[in-house]
């Protein structure tokens, strides 16, 4: 599904975890807005903070990868060197947590694409800082919110602009990403597993959503199902294991010719009727046959408008 402006997606509480100290998050994301804070999921901040937690992008809006947890007094958080920045691809996610584990580094794994993420960055640059051991996250007593930034006194911010899928939570167990995941043996590439639901024990209060497009039903062996928060979600037919082209926002033709891209990079606005403005697509080709579809949505200059094959490497003046 696509997420955009102040869409979101929420599931109220849920019973006593099966462990409070052992939890995965699994997903599939493609970015479409970058330079901003962005949060992917939070466990809601309630009165005293509660020991919650939360999964963000654009750590300062430096694209980063940022996992931070608190209680109101102690705090701990950490996000990744590495930088964010593709916006035509897929990328898998799992954050895997044990705050039991003696060693605090492998309290806290990040994974991508299937492989862990070892090398951490400072947090606020005063060192990265692993979940205290023990340390208990509250992950049944507020509600989890995808997609927004809930704070203590109920404003909202940081909303996601992405597309997302298959999104999985399993309360007890810190798992690898060969859970969720797998290696194409055609291409070498990372893939989504066909899995079901007696193939992970999910815990009480896990969750698994947006397998198939848009449902929010979960289909792990629970039946906590999310709600949608306001606007709609969108289903897209690009897919992590079937990619479609959008328009590539990364893209600039030169810095007086920057278009705006919106609903998640498949519209373009902006120009002028003095000169040239354009984007290509985020997959390209050199030979075979190909086919898409464009819609103009303007009531005006239309004759102006262009849809075609152009060399990646030029520009139109």
């Amino acid at each position: 599904i696509q997420l955009m402006a102040s869409t979101y997606i929420s599931k109220a509480t849920s019973g006593t975890p099966t462990n409070n100290k052992k939890f995965t998050y699994s997903f599939w994301v493609k970015r479409h807005k970058l330079g901003s804070t962005q949060s992917i999921y939070i466990h809601e901040r309630g009165a005293g903070h509660a020991h919650t937690h939360k999964v963000e992008f654009g750590f300062h809006s430096e694209d980063t990868l940022y996992f931070g947890t608190w209680d109101g007094s102690s705090e701990y958080y950490n996000r990744t060197k590495r930088k964010f920045r593709d916006t035509c691809g897929w990328m898998h996610v799992v954050i895997a947590v044990d705050s039991t584990d003696g060693t605090n580094t492998n309290r806290l794994k990040f994974y991508f694409n299937g492989e862990q993420y070892t090398t951490n960055g400072a947090a606020y640059d005063a060192g990265p800082s692993y979940p205290a051991q023990n340390w208990v996250f509250d992950s049944n007593t507020w509600t989890h919110h995808i997609g927004r930034y809930v704070s203590s006194n109920a404003s909202t911010t940081n909303y996601l602009d992405a597309s997302i899928s298959d999104f999985c939570f399993v309360d007890g167990l810190a798992l690898t990403p060969t859970s969720f995941g797998e290696t194409d043996t055609a291409t070498g590439e990372w893939r989504m597993k066909d899995f079901s639901a007696s193939d992970i024990t999910w815990g009480t209060n896990g969750y698994r959503i947006l397998k198939d497009g848009s449902s929010l039903t979960d289909v792990s062996s629970n039946s906590h199902n999310f709600t949608l928060g306001n606007g709609t979600l969108s289903k897209t037919e690009d897919s992590p294991n079937n990619i479609f082209a959008t328009n590539n926002s990364l893209w600039k033709q030169e810095s007086s010719r920057y278009l705006t891209h919106t609903k998640c990079n498949t519209m373009i606005s902006g120009g002028g009727s003095s000169t040239w403005y354009q984007t290509p697509a985020t997959l390209a080709f050199n030979s075979g046959k190909f086919y898409w579809e464009c819609k103009f949505n303007a009531s005006t200059n239309l004759d102006k408008n262009t849809v075609g094959v152009i060399d990646y490497e030029k520009t139109q003046t």
